[in-house]
């Protein structure tokens, strides 16, 4: 069994399970919940917690509606993204909170625009949301780095599944 490398840690090849506390969008744009759930996941036992990075400019344009209303105090998709998006530095400060509580700092990009952001910060792997899995562009990014690429297949068919493995394999990435 072949095992990769994300931050200090090696995942597989006989190598203990990382566990990854998900985060997501759950912070719902609150920096301090955000400092908290880094606080709540050391405290479990978590190796790893990840985010979502989202920048509404990258994703969305200011009139898109939702496919599902789902937010009350949110007008448009853009407006919901442009709430839950964190600066550079805000980012900073939650890998380093990360870091210091020993934890290793992941997030999900869903933009070309929040890899080059989470790239700054040495991020130490990718996960690519089961949304995005045709997302050549985002791939291409994330491959570029030369880090490890998680994928996430959600409800995606085996087909998919492969046809995604096979592209992120021919950019060159594991």
């Amino acid at each position: 069994m072949s095992s990769i490398q994300i931050g200090t840690r090696t995942v597989g090849g006989g190598a203990p399970a990382l566990l990854i506390a998900e985060v997501g969008q759950a912070h719902d744009g609150s920096l301090g919940a955000a400092h908290a759930f880094i606080d709540a996941a050391a405290d479990a036992g978590a190796d790893a917690i990840k985010f979502q990075t989202h920048i509404a400019a990258a994703e969305s344009t200011l009139d898109e509606e939702f496919r599902v209303k789902f937010s009350k105090q949110d007008a448009t998709r853009f407006d919901y993204w442009y709430r839950m998006e964190f600066s550079c530095e805000q980012w900073a400060e939650l890998a380093d909170h990360s870091a210091d509580k020993g934890l290793i700092f992941l997030s999900s990009a869903f933009s070309v625009a929040a890899v080059e952001l989470l790239e700054k910060l040495g991020h130490a792997a990718w996960k690519i949301g089961s949304g995005e899995y045709k997302s050549h562009d985002l791939m291409a990014a994330m491959a570029r780095t030369g880090k490890p690429i998680l994928l996430s297949t959600g409800m995606s068919r085996w087909g998919e599944i492969a046809d995604s493995a096979a592209d992120i394999r021919a950019l060159g990435a594991d």
